[in-house]
């Protein structure tokens, strides 16, 4: 085995092949077998074919698979990757981390990262200890690509396919964030949280007053209505009045905006007094929780208030909702008396544009293909609106229109 070892460091091709037909097993369990020493030292394409057409076997493990070592130490070689792949190797295998998390953490492109993620490598896989962040465990790849302060473009494509921008591992990915052009990138995809934040702190539109500790907090009924569809609005009001202030704050943070500080005491509001699954913070925390239930509610129409006339079609929509995301809704209401029988209409604009734009208050994202018309008539709306100009709607009509400008 010695004699194949020293053949691969050489990268003597015919030698490799002679060793090989003599016999020799390239999975002979040393510290490493012949393809984590090939993945190290070796370019050679050629090589890589004949061992796996010998039966190297790409998920041997000393601790790292070979596609491991690949993805650290050639881990732009996306032509090697894809041959490890289509010879059984394994995207998701595990040492403490997946092959994706050290490409992540070195110097590659967003051709490897989608090519890895097109073939099923999970993005929001964790690890359970990593020697890149010192005593952190659970690293999520979103860490490892802020940390290692990688090309905006990676970090946004990881997003758009998933990523958890609000991943824990007792710190979020902006913690970790040195980059100060990637700090910005992440306050613009956390816009919608900062939002609704907003709203826990403001009293306009509430309908219930909470009584805690001789104090006397105002929500809004509708945020429990749609984060925790579940359980009645009522028996988590009767529950959260029996709570300690701090420990009732704590919880609707979490509901106003996916906020999770203390997380024992809001598993024992979510597990213990609401009965609810074990997945269930899992689900709501962070943006992607709020978006999540966002999106439930623009889909399934339930307490709709605010109904817009575009064209001849009547759009319904949720004042509390445009309350929150859009300075001259704010002002429009509370300066107006309204009910909800009451017709608005706007014509400013085509109605393709107005649904698109009123859809994003909700999803908080556009189609990647959306016609150039549109976007800027969404940019112009953005504006006169006055949505907040750290909103995820600027930075991804900013990317489409110089995508398509181009």
């Amino acid at each position: 085995m010695s004699k194949l070892f020293d053949a691969i460091e050489e990268g003597n091709f015919r030698k490799i092949k002679r060793i090989l037909k003599g016999g020799v097993d390239p999975n002979f369990p040393e510290h490493n077998t012949a393809l984590h020493l090939a993945s190290k030292f070796s370019n050679n394409y050629k090589l890589f074919k004949l061992l796996l057409s010998y039966g190297a076997n790409a998920n041997s493990q000393n601790l790292d698979t070979p596609l491991h070592y690949l993805c650290t130490f050639q881990p732009n070689r996306i032509d090697l990757i894809r041959l490890f792949l289509k010879f059984g190797g394994c995207v998701n295998a595990r040492n403490m981390n997946t092959p994706l998390h050290y490409v992540c953490m070195s110097k590659t492109t967003l051709e490897v990262v989608k090519f890895l993620v097109s073939s099923g490598a999970l993005v929001n896989a964790q690890n359970k200890f990593t020697i890149f962040i010192v005593n952190r465990k659970n690293i999520h790849l979103f860490h490892l690509c802020v940390y290692n302060s990688s090309k905006k473009e990676i970090i946004r494509y990881l997003i758009s396919q998933g990523a958890r921008i609000d991943a824990r591992n007792g710190k979020t990915p902006s913690h970790f964030a040195f980059d100060e052009n990637i700090k910005d990138l992440l306050k613009f995809y956390n816009s919608i949280q900062e939002d609704f934040k907003k709203l826990f702190k403001r009293s306009e539109l509430c309908d219930l007053v909470l009584k805690i500790e001789n104090k006397q907090i105002q929500v809004h009924s509708m945020i429990f209505q749609f984060r925790i569809p579940e359980i009645p609005y009522q028996k988590i009001v009767g529950i959260l009045e029996k709570k300690k202030l701090e420990e009732a704050m704590n919880f609707l943070k979490f509901v106003y905006y996916g906020r999770v500080k203390n997380l024992e005491k809001l598993k024992s509001m979510i597990y213990q007094d609401l009965g609810l699954g074990e997945n269930y913070i899992e689900k709501k925390e962070g943006k992607q929780g709020l978006v999540s239930d966002l999106k439930m509610l623009y889909l399934n129409e339930k307490g709709q208030d605010f109904k817009i006339l575009v064209g001849k079609e009547i759009i319904k929509t949720h004042k509390l909702i445009l309350f929150a995301r859009s300075r001259l809704f704010r002002g429009m209401f509370l300066s107006v008396k309204d009910d909800s029988n009451s017709v608005h209409d706007y014509t400013q604009k085509p109605s393709k544009s107005i649904q698109q734009f009123f859809k994003f208050l909700y999803f908080d994202e556009i189609p990647n293909n959306i016609q150039i018309r549109i976007a800027k008539d969404l940019l112009e709306m953005a504006d006169f609106y006055q949505i907040n100009k750290k909103s995820y709607l600027f930075l991804q009509l900013e990317e489409i229109l110089q995508n398509k400008l181009i």
